[in-house]
């Protein structure tokens, strides 16, 4: 028994997989563009700013910063951390955009680790997901 993929299937598989794809794409490029164009500094991180999300409560670090001027600035993470304990202390880096040092936040790995895996990830799961199977 052959089975056959019908392009209709084949295209609503295709094409959220790919407009999946885009958008985390584009965060992974909005966050380079950031580090690229905006000034880097060190930070103090100086406490916690506590949201709450849902049911949960979610933790992001604060830092303050001295900017290109000579003025204090500061910056929030962001992405969040799982609980309050798992804040960094001490000394982070920075990023704030030179025209507006309001506009700054602290930079993290794994805001790009979580970005880079995306696309790849919603591709294999929208092109593996089951094909409707038809007997020729």
């Amino acid at each position: 028994m052959r089975t056959t993929i019908h392009w209709q299937v084949l295209f609503l598989l295709w094409l959220p997989g790919i407009g999946l794809a885009a958008l985390s794409s584009y965060y992974v490029l909005n966050r380079l563009h950031k580090v690229i164009t905006w000034q880097s500094t060190k930070g103090t991180i100086t406490g916690v700013v506590v949201e709450e999300s849902g049911d949960e409560w979610a933790y992001y670090e604060k830092a303050e910063f001295v900017d290109a001027t000579g003025k204090m600035g500061e910056a929030i993470a962001f992405s969040g951390v799982g609980e309050e304990e798992d804040a960094r202390t001490g000394e982070v880096t920075v990023l704030y955009d030179p025209a507006n040092p309001a506009h700054a936040t602290i930079i993290h790995i794994r805001d790009f680790l979580i970005g880079l895996f995306l696309p790849f990830a919603a591709l294999l799961i929208y092109l593996g997901w089951p094909f409707s199977k038809v007997p020729t």
